[in-house]
């Protein structure tokens, strides 16, 4: 079962907050009191500097022998086509619209960093041809860190936006990002920010993505502790370790989760964003038999609320795209 409201199904109450994020942006650390509410850290989106605008090159004075000037044609052409699209599915309406690309054509002589910063801006009005994009560079992208970026980007498009298909896909995404942070090589490519990034990555996509939590969780402690970069990654592992032990829903979950927060304890090491000193002392704290019963309370609310959230889930993937999309404009409208 979900522990955490899946944000696609109540998109309707949701969306005018959701508006505001950007996939390029990082949200702050949780504070100690906030992780103190709830067992499960709010994470923090990744963090990326922009990508920058393509370079216009100056006409020179004269024109150099051997100059390829089809190439240089082909890049002006390609970089006008972008203009015009950001212009055309990035504006300041206040609506989205369900405007797709013909994707093939669009890709076409664009560098993988003008097309993430399509993508990034046209995401909140024009999701269907930002998830167009997001998709394709986390698949083909040379960049590590584009694709990575794509990947969760798209993930998160597909939990606020997408139907049933869409958030399929963005399961995937999950599992790349998995795999890209067991890829030594990969790893070994990003800056110890960008590791971050993926770490947060992978965790936000477990919380907006419809996955089988203990199982994700599990996967995420596995790659750390298999490929620690350091000490804290280890840290890392028994926290994520100690939430998929929190989903089983059981006392002897609880008991294996005090013993996680524990290690950690024990290890001295604590992390930034999950896993805080702060947060470990508060669950410590308690009781295994306070932790259950403060648990089991919330337990019944969630079930109810998640049953809500599914069936509103099930109208909306019964709408076509643009009716959907409609729906979602009409719901979010200010009075």
């Amino acid at each position: 079962m979900k522990s955490w409201p899946h944000p696609n199904g109540h998109l309707c109450a949701v969306l005018c907050a959701a508006l505001a994020l950007s996939c390029s942006k990082r949200e702050e650390p949780p504070t100690a009191a906030a992780t103190a509410a709830d067992p499960k850290t709010a994470t923090a989106a990744v963090s990326r500097a922009p990508a920058s605008a393509p370079a216009i090159p100056s006409t020179p004075a004269a024109t150099a022998t051997g100059a390829n000037l089809d190439q240089v044609a082909q890049n002006a052409a390609a970089f006008s086509d972008l203009v015009d699209s950001l212009r055309k599915y990035a504006g300041d309406e206040a609506k989205i619209s369900a405007a797709t690309l013909d994707l093939e054509t669009f890709v076409r002589d664009k560098s993988d960093r003008d097309l993430l910063k399509f993508a990034e801006a046209s995401q909140y009005t024009s999701p269907f041809a930002a998830m167009q994009v997001f998709d394709y560079l986390a698949t083909h992208s040379a960049d590590p860190r584009i694709r990575m970026q794509a990947a969760w980007c798209f993930g998160d498009q597909a939990a606020r936006f997408g139907d049933a298909a869409d958030r399929a896909r963005a399961k995937e995404c999950y599992d790349l990002l998995v795999d890209f942070r067991g890829d030594d090589a990969f790893v070994a490519a990003l800056s110890a920010a960008d590791v971050d990034d993926l770490l947060t990555a992978m965790q936000r996509l477990v919380v907006t993505v419809p996955l089988d939590e203990q199982i994700a969780y599990r996967q995420l402690s596995a790659q750390l502790r298999n490929h620690p970069t350091s000490a804290e990654d280890l840290t890392y592992a028994d926290w994520f370790d100690a939430m998929a032990s929190l989903e089983s829903n059981s006392e002897k979950g609880i008991f294996q989760m005090l013993a996680h927060l524990r290690a950690i304890r024990e290890r001295g090491v604590y992390g930034r964003y999950f896993a805080q000193k702060e947060t470990i002392d508060h669950w410590l704290a308690k009781t295994q038999e306070q932790i259950w019963s403060d648990w089991s309370r919330s337990l019944e609310r969630r079930l109810a609320f998640q049953a809500e959230i599914d069936a509103q889930q099930r109208r909306l993937d019964a709408l076509p795209p643009a009716e959907r999309l409609a729906e979602l404009n009409r719901q979010n409208e200010l009075p």
